[in-house]
C-alpha cells in the first residue's frame, strides 16, 4: 500500500559534522585520534536516539492497521514542508522548511516528536475517511476532528485528551455552521484502522 504523504527514506546519519573545538561537552585536545574516538561516539548516539524514533513511528503505524516497516523520519530539509527531526546537543530538533522559509523549530522531547509525526499521519488519514464516507448529509469539521481525536486516543490516550482540547477550543472559537450539523451527528467507522 502506498503511503499518501511523502516520506523522507535518507537513512544517512551524521547531518551534522561535529567540530571537537566547538562542540559541547568536547575539549580540545592535541590528540586528534582520541577527538575522532569521542566524536564517533557523540555520532552513534544521535543515530541510536533517531533510530529508537523510527522503531517508534513504525510501531504506532503498525498499531492503527498502517505498517510501514522502513519508515524513516526525514533527517534533512527538502524544502516542501515536509518536518524533519536533527539532533543537536542531545536535543531533538523538530524543523518544517519551505521555499527556503523556516516554518516551525521546536526543541522537542522524543514523545513530542512522535506526537507531531503521527498527528500529522492521522489527520490526513482522518480527512481522508470523512471524504470517503461523505454522503447527502454533507461535509462537517466535527467529523475529521472527532476522528482524529480517537486515531490519536488509540495511539496514546494523552494524545487524544490533547488533541480534543484543541478541537473543543476551536469549536468554541469557530463553531460548526448551520449545514455541517447533520454529518457531525454520525462519527466515522474506523474499524480499518482497528478501532470499533
Amino acid at each position: 500500500m502506498k503511503d499518501p504523504l511523502p516520506i523522507e527514506r535518507d537513512l544517512s546519519r551524521g547531518r551534522h559534522e561535529a567540530n571537537p573545538n566547538r562542540a559541547p561537552g568536547f575539549k580540545h585536545t592535541e590528540n586528534p585520534q582520541k577527538s575522532s574516538q569521542r566524536l564517533t561516539v557523540m555520532h552513534r548516539t544521535n543515530s541510536d536516539v533517531l533510530a529508537a524514533l523510527d522503531a517508534q513511528m513504525q510501531a504506532l503505524l503498525a498499531k492503527i492497521n498502517r505498517p510501514h516497516p522502513d519508515f524513516t523520519l526525514a533527517r534533512e530539509p527538502r524544502d516542501d514542508g515536509t518536518p524533519y527531526v536533527e539532533v543537536a546537543d542531545d536535543t531533538l530538533i523538530w524543523n518544517r522548511r519551505e521555499q527556503g522559509t523556516l516554518l516551525e523549530h521546536l526543541h522537542a522531547t522524543p514523545d513530542e516528536v512522535l506526537f507531531l509525526a503521527m498527528s500529522r499521519f492521522t489527520l490526513h488519514y482522518a480527512q481522508q475517511a470523512e471524504m470517503q464516507a461523505r454522503d447527502a448529509r454533507g461535509y462537517s469539521r466535527w467529523r475529521w476532528m472527532d476522528a482524529h481525536t480517537r486515531l490519536m486516543a488509540h495511539l496514546n490516550p494523552a494524545w487524544g485528551a490533547r488533541l480534543e482540547e484543541r478541537y473543543s477550543h476551536e469549536l468554541t472559537v469557530n463553531p460548526l455552521h448551520a449545514n455541517e450539523m447533520g454529518a457531525a451527528l454520525v462519527p466515522l467507522d474506523l474499524r480499518d484502522f482497528g478501532i470499533d
